[in-house]
């Protein structure tokens, strides 16, 4: 029988072998590079801001961590837009609240949508800002605001916001302690150096102390950080005046729209140049705005007026009690301009508060009287209408003492 022989194998002698021989399997194709797994968002708009297109990367085999750090990407991503969102009404609020414009602040904050109220700045900004327009609401609680104020200092002791509240807080009171006022304004100052409400606290607080020269110094800052309040720039002016720069003081009052005080005061130094008639119609202008229902509600319009005497403070709050010193004012004017037909009293404050008719009678002495020997006569007769003694106590020929500054504010 005869035996097949097996087809020969095949030999591939590997590349520099001496010698025998190693079989070797072809190689094999490498197989096909697959696309990388890529996660796309297209462009993101909210509230107009625009974000993306964006792409992720994506791994090939997902596990726990791989898993966790693609959600992460995806929260920073979220959190990234929320800040973005935020970051314009804050500053803007952040700017309201350093010259307690808590109207704009909060109007500044009501762009966001009602889901970030939950943001820890936003929420805190918004606490202030109710408590802020709680305190210059027309129908204030002053025991239910104390204790909101100070649960909220005792949560954000080192606020300056809460600072300058609890100050303003303290002035509304009928004997405040002034020396806290003070501390409180200037830690609020130097925890924040643009607040401006706190330098204004400090020029009023040195005002009522007799410090002009500081009170005129702390009045600059406020009005460097917030030039468009009018108080802030009426006290200026005020101190000014007071001081003896009387045409500077009436310079600054020029440049005040839409806030009757400055009128009221600009009518001052009017007297003191013994310009009647600009006087008549500083205050006539005052009245027009104080007869505007709509702009006495302006945040500004709403604060309380403060007057510093020799030996007492008053303070006007009511419409009608501004309204009252506006029409003295304006009735003496035109007395001393010649107008003797002029009732004075005006029949409108036929009977005025005694601290008005003292704040009217202090003005008289201090810018007409000292300034004017040909007044002094008029000056007694409007006096002894308003029930006091018709001699100037200030004047120095009658006391051997310099007149008296009286310092206008608002607070």
């Amino acid at each position: 029988m005869t035996r097949k022989r097996a087809p020969p194998r095949h030999a591939v002698a590997s590349p520099g072998a001496t010698g025998g021989s190693t079989l070797d399997a072809p190689p094999a194709d490498p197989p096909p590079a697959g696309k990388p797994r890529k996660l796309s968002i297209g462009k993101l708009s909210f509230l107009g801001v625009e974000i993306g297109p964006i792409e992720l990367p994506l791994p090939a085999r997902w596990g726990l961590g791989r898993s966790l750090a693609a959600l992460a990407v995806l929260a920073l991503l979220g959190l990234g837009t929320g800040l973005l969102l935020v970051r314009g009404p804050l500053s803007e609020a952040r700017t309201a609240l350093r010259m307690v414009r808590y109207d704009l602040a909060r109007d500044a904050l009501a762009r966001l949508p009602a889901w970030m109220a939950w943001w820890p700045e936003v929420a805190r900004s918004e606490r202030k800002i109710r408590l802020g327009l709680d305190f210059y609401a027309k129908s204030l609680d002053h025991e239910a605001l104390g204790a909101e104020l100070r649960r909220q200092r005792a949560a954000a002791p080192a606020d300056p916001d809460l600072m300058v509240l609890e100050a303003n807080y303290r002035l509304a009171q009928g004997q405040p302690d002034f020396a806290q006022v003070r501390v409180l304004a200037d830690s609020a100052r130097q925890l924040d150096p643009q607040l401006a409400e706190a330098w204004f606290l400090l020029g009023m607080e040195d005002d009522l102390g007799g410090n002009s020269s500081e009170a005129i110094a702390h009045y600059r800052k406020a009005v460097e950080q917030a030039p468009e309040s009018p108080q802030y720039r009426g006290n200026l002016a005020r101190a000014l005046l007071d001081s003896g720069a009387r045409d500077e003081a009436i310079a600054q009052y020029s440049q005040i729209d839409a806030y009757p005080l400055a009128r009221l005061e600009q009518a001052l130094g009017e007297w003191s140049a013994g310009e009647w008639g600009r006087a008549r119609q500083a205050q006539r202008d005052a009245l027009q705005m104080l007869d505007d229902a709509r702009l006495m509600d302006n945040y500004f319009n709403r604060r309380a007026w403060l007057f510093a005497l020799a030996e007492t403070g008053v303070r006007l709050s009511a419409s009608a009690d501004k309204r009252c010193y506006a029409l003295l004012g304006e009735a003496a004017s035109s007395l001393l301009g010649g107008e003797t037909q002029t009732v004075f009293p005006p029949a409108a404050c036929k009977d005025p508060a005694p601290e008005i008719a003292q704040l009217v009678a202090h003005d008289l002495c201090r810018y007409v009287a000292a300034a004017h020997a040909g007044q002094v006569a008029v000056v007694a007769q409007l006096r002894q209408a308003l029930r006091l003694a018709p001699a100037c106590p200030e004047l120095a020929a009658e006391t051997g003492t310099s007149p008296t500054s009286a310092t206008g504010g608002s607070t």
